[in-house]
């Protein structure tokens, strides 16, 4: 299929564009950087700008198109709900959706025939212990009425002729970012705490059984709303402790409600609003969830805790030899790095890299001249290898290459565990800044090396 998404450089939508290019699918993405959006999802699309809080996508963006997932929204727990962070987040869900929407149904009966959109469980408002499924009816409250007025616009695209699928999200559980990124902090220092009472119930779901619900509902005939998370739901206290232990590190506190009031204004309720929901309609329709409790769902997501993890793609096409053969190349590296690090390589250990074979580089991060040492593991020639830093600015750095051969060319998938020095508190000072210097990094080393094959 031919698949216009939104949203597509997102926490979701970056998983659900390479899972969708791997199926064989086409993609159509919208956004109002278009260079950045193709980097950050790193898989051929074709990309198209527009501001869907604006107005329609031109109509050139659905010529084809025989799907349309829906992401794009303004994150709901980025910034205290001032009145013009609330207008911000009404208007990236309900107008972006109604324009959507219009642009849809401007282009007739050759329009796309399937409609997927997100939505989310905040549309229950807060319910204490009663069991919420698709016809429990709206709730209270802003989130709550922001979702009922997103999803009157979705249903807009209702025809005979296209199928709307509306997916309510619980809280999306993944490395590195989303809900859990925030939960964790505060464990790292040992003040791990239950919120409120700790009784009232969360509903979540991992990303992986996200990324698979989108395209079961793609694949499928669901019709209407249903609710994506995960099959048992938990309230904050056992969350909380859970995470703890996965952590080994329990949790000491209790944070009042009123003190979270304080701090978070109207925005507290994300994390005090009781959501019992059940996922009882999508499962009648033969959808199975790979993490089914808490438990597991933690253990695989904070498997590599305390280290933070960066990841990228990249598609280029060309044959996988070609492209593994480029990167076994060291000083290849000093041509993919930016110039403002002064990157150079001093030596190698053996003249053909391979498994065991140490690198020297010397470059300059932020004027101060550093030297870097690293090891090469697990050395699988056209597949895959490891550079270990032996020697440098991270108290851990374990960057994995792999190369994938994908229809006509090969993707490249870049996954960088490290570790700042201080732990935790380097981290905490650090981490956001060195998070976005490694995102500046790897963008210019992707523009180079699609430069490189062009």
């Amino acid at each position: 299929m031919k698949i216009l998404l939104t949203g597509a450089s997102g926490f979701i939508g970056r998983k659900l564009a390479l899972r969708l290019f791997q199926s064989g699918h086409d993609l159509v993405v919208l956004g109002r950087n278009v260079s950045r959006l193709q980097w950050k999802i790193g898989v051929p699309c074709q990309a198209i700008a527009c501001d869907l809080t604006k107005g329609p996508p031109p109509k050139e963006a659905f010529v084809d198109v025989d799907a349309v997932v829906h992401l794009a929204g303004e994150s709901v727990a980025s910034g205290r709900w001032t009145s013009a962070r609330k207008k911000k987040i009404t208007e990236s869900r309900v107008l972006g959706t109604r324009h959507l929407v219009e642009g849809m149904n401007l282009a007739g009966i050759n329009g796309p025939k399937i409609f997927v959109a997100a939505s989310a469980i905040g549309i229950y408002g807060n319910r204490g212990e009663e069991l919420l499924a698709e016809d429990s009816g709206i709730g209270r409250g802003f989130l709550a009425e922001v979702c009922r007025d997103w999803e009157s616009e979705i249903q807009k695209a209702n025809s005979a002729e296209r199928r709307v699928a509306i997916l309510r999200l619980g809280v999306v559980l993944g490395e590195g970012e989303g809900a859990l990124a925030q939960m964790i902090k505060p464990f790292g220092f040992g003040l791990g705490a239950v919120l409120g009472t700790g009784n009232q119930w969360m509903s979540w779901v991992h990303i992986d059984d996200v990324i698979d619900g989108f395209c079961f509902a793609l694949d499928n005939s669901l019709n209407g709303p249903f609710n994506l998370v995960a099959p048992e739901p938990v309230v904050n206290s056992e969350l909380t402790r859970v995470l703890g232990e996965i952590l080994t590190t329990k949790a000491r506190f209790h944070l009042p409600q009123v003190l979270l009031n304080v701090a978070l204004g109207e925005m507290a309720g994300i994390l005090l609003d009781s959501a019992r929901v059940s996922s009882a309609r999508l499962k009648t329709f033969g959808f199975s969830f790979k993490y089914s409790t808490l438990h597991e769902a933690l253990k695989e997501i904070c498997a590599n805790y305390p280290d933070s993890i960066f990841e990228t793609q990249l598609y280029i096409e060309r044959p996988v030899t070609e492209v593994f053969e480029f990167f076994s190349d060291a000083k290849n590296l000093e041509k993919i790095t930016p110039p403002w690090l002064n990157f150079f390589v001093i030596q190698q250990s053996t003249e053909n890299l391979g498994t065991g074979s140490e690198i020297d580089y010397k470059l300059r991060l932020h004027g101060v001249p550093l030297r870097w040492r690293s090891r090469l593991e697990d050395w699988q020639k056209d597949k895959s290898f490891v550079d270990t830093q032996i020697k440098g600015p991270y108290s851990k750095w374990h960057h994995l290459h792999e190369f994938t051969s994908l229809r006509e060319g090969t993707l490249i998938k870049d996954q960088v565990t490290y570790r700042l020095h201080f732990a935790q508190l380097g981290s905490l000072v650090a981490g956001s800044y060195v998070k976005h210097e490694l995102q500046e990094i790897f963008s210019y080393r992707s523009s180079q090396v699609r430069v490189h094959f062009k």
